[in-house]
Formats: structure tokens, sequence, C-alpha cells
């Protein structure tokens, strides 16, 4: 049964990228609207999902999520697993005498993001080149070519005994990173999949209202139906261009346009060139 179901999905996926035997036509009379959503479900799960893949293996950043995780991961990894952070009253505390320095992980960004020194003064920001600076007393923060501060003993931490084992977290947040992954790749594809098919609704309503004086026996669901065929080429051309990081200009245009254009052809073919009669 399941690989009757492999030999179906790949047959409509053949004759939908370049049909021929009078396919779109066979859609128009004889498809059920169940199979077509059924097929381009899979269709965008699986080159989601094939995205996912090539980001998770490093050969692409096709995901904010992922373009994310790689910022929080360099962060991580320069936090020494023994370190522990203590607020008491106002005044910061750490259980080492060496500053804690982080550096940017953006490379196009190159130098210092955070130091955690109890020793430091307001004039250290200087030294360090870092943006943000924990003292013992106070933060301070870099802000365009001003120097801002924040007493410690103006907030909450005042009346309050506050202990944080960053170095513990750091090591424990790789496994939450993890569990965001899975997460990740099980929402994703779902969620996309949702917007895609709405988003065709919406191009198959604009197509249809465009097509209806040249094709009178025009009908939304119909359109519709077709539609989730013949986004097939744009469909995978799409996932093509962001795996390989190739940029196209005004994208979300550029796709819709490039879908309407292969649903009028398929709807020409169904309508005009079956030579069927409903």
């Amino acid at each position: 049964m399941r690989r009757r179901h492999l030999t179906t999905m790949g047959h409509a996926l053949k004759h939908s990228l370049v049909p021929y035997d009078d396919y779109y036509g066979k859609v128009l009379h004889e498809t059920r609207f169940g199979f077509s959503l059924k097929y381009f479900a899979a269709l965008s799960v699986f080159l989601i999902l094939f995205e996912l893949l090539v980001t998770f293996v490093g050969f692409g950043k096709a995901y904010p999520f992922f373009q994310l995780d790689t910022g929080i991961r360099s962060v991580i990894e320069q936090i020494p697993h023994d370190v522990v952070i203590n607020m008491s009253g106002d005044r910061l505390s750490t259980n080492t005498e060496r500053p804690i320095i982080i550096f940017n992980p953006d490379i196009t960004k190159p130098g210092t993001l955070l130091v955690i020194d109890q020793n430091a003064n307001v004039q250290k920001i200087e030294e360090y080149q870092t943006r943000y600076l924990f003292t013992g007393s106070e933060f301070v923060w870099r802000n365009g070519s001003q120097i801002m501060t924040y007493e410690y003993g103006d907030s909450y931490f005042g009346s309050q005994t506050l202990t944080m084992p960053i170095g513990e977290i750091a090591r424990n947040a790789v496994l939450y990173i993890t569990a965001l992954y899975l997460v990740a790749i099980l929402f994703i594809p779902i969620m996309a999949t949702f917007v895609r098919v709405a988003m065709l609704f919406v191009l198959s309503v604009v197509t249809y209202v465009l097509c209806i004086k040249i094709i009178p026996k025009l009908k939304v669901a119909k359109v519709f139906q077709i539609s989730l065929h013949a986004v097939t080429a744009p469909l995978i051309l799409q996932s093509f261009l962001t795996i390989l990081g190739l940029s196209v200009p005004m994208s979300f245009w550029w796709f819709n346009g490039m879908t309407v254009v292969f649903l009028i052809a398929a709807l020409y073919e169904a309508y005009v060139l079956s030579g069927r009669s409903k």
C-alpha cells in the first residue's frame, strides 16, 4: 500500500512538473480535490524538510531560527562551565577574579560583545572595546557614541539575593537548543505548508479574476485544485535557490508571479488544449 502511494505521488510529481498525456485535463475532470491537496502537502513538507536538513548539516542558513541558533551556540561555548554570578543587594560578584569575556559571534563585526568584570569601572568599557559591561556595581552599555549606565541598587535586585550558575545553564542550554531543533523540524513544515495553501488560494482567486473572461467555464474551486499541481516547478525552484543561498530580488513577488504564470498555463491546457467537454 505504501509503495503504491509513493508510485502515485511520483506520477503526480512527474506530470505536474512536465504536464503531458493530457494531465491537467485529468486533474480538471477526474482527480479528486483531496488527492491534489495531499499531493501538495506531501511535496511542500518534503521540500521544507530537505531545506532544514541541508541547513542543519551546515550547507546553508535558510531559516532565521538556525541563524539565531548559530549565534547563541557561539556565545554559550565561550562561557566557562564553572562560572557562578551572585547578585546581593547592589553588588554583583562572580566566583572568579578573572573577567569573563564574550566575543561577538557575528564574524562580520569582530570584537568584544560582553564582559563581566566585578572589579571594573565605567571607563573599562573603552579598554575592553565591548558593547556591554557588567561591573561590580552597575551595568554599562554603549549606545552609539554614548555610554549609558544602570546601577543595580535601583533595580529589583536591591532587596534580593540571587545566584545564577550561568556556566551550568550554558552547558544545559545545548540540550534545550537540540530540543528546539526537533520542535522546529516538526513545526516549520506544517506551518509553512498551511501558509502556502492559504497563499495559493489567494493567487487562485486572482488568477480566476484575470482569466474568467477568456475561459468562461472557470470555477474557483477547480482553479485552486489545479494550482496545487501547477505550483510544483516554482516550489522546487524556490527550495533550490534557498538551499544554494541565491537571493532573488523581490523574491515574494517573483515567486507569486511565477506561480500565476504556471497556473494560467495549466488552466489553458486543462480547459482549452485538453479537448474535453465537461
